[in-house]
């Protein structure tokens, strides 16, 4: 085909795979969250994080990434190093803004995904007409009054909710 040779050939784009990097930073901090939730609950009694429960917190953190830190990059000892210490660092500050402004509901949720055929609970009705939904959710936090907060844990990236229509995010 000539425009197949055109391309490979002349124009040679540039692969469109994303950089592993990103995606094994971000996989590595959704499953040390995980585990500092299940640690903090295990020794507290709760996985809520509130400010007396901080500390606790980030020995949960940190336990949680001596767990699954070592050898997950594939990039050289160094690199390895500075990578799992930025990643330490922005853990560390979530787990502080989370203990000084977050909501403090009970996580019930971790990883929770609906709808696929492996999961535990269906798709999600949008309501009369509106369709199902399918998904992956980061966690589930429910408060005293069975108030629930949906939680995303996003990168710099992120776009609030408020801001969705007006950004057409």
């Amino acid at each position: 085909c000539g425009v197949r040779w055109l391309i490979e050939r002349l124009l040679r784009p540039a692969r469109t795979e994303p950089d592993p990097a990103p995606m094994q930073r971000g996989s590595l901090a959704h499953a040390v969250l995980e585990r500092t939730l299940v640690l903090l609950r295990e020794r507290t009694g709760s996985a809520r994080i509130v400010p007396e429960r901080l500390d606790a917190a980030l020995g949960a953190l940190h336990d949680a990434l001596d767990e699954h830190a070592p050898g997950t990059t594939g990039s050289g000892p160094a690199r390895e190093r500075a990578l799992l210490r930025g990643l330490e660092a922005d853990l560390e500050r979530y787990v502080r803004t989370e203990a000084e402004c977050g909501a403090g509901y009970e996580p019930t949720e971790l990883e929770w995904s609906f709808g696929g055929a492996e999961d535990r609970h269906g798709p999600l009705s949008l309501g009369d007409g509106g369709g199902l939904v399918t998904g992956r959710v980061d966690r589930v936090d429910v408060g005293p009054a069975g108030a629930a907060v949906v939680r995303d844990y996003k990168g710099r990236t992120a776009f609030g909710g408020g801001k969705w229509g007006d950004e057409q995010q």
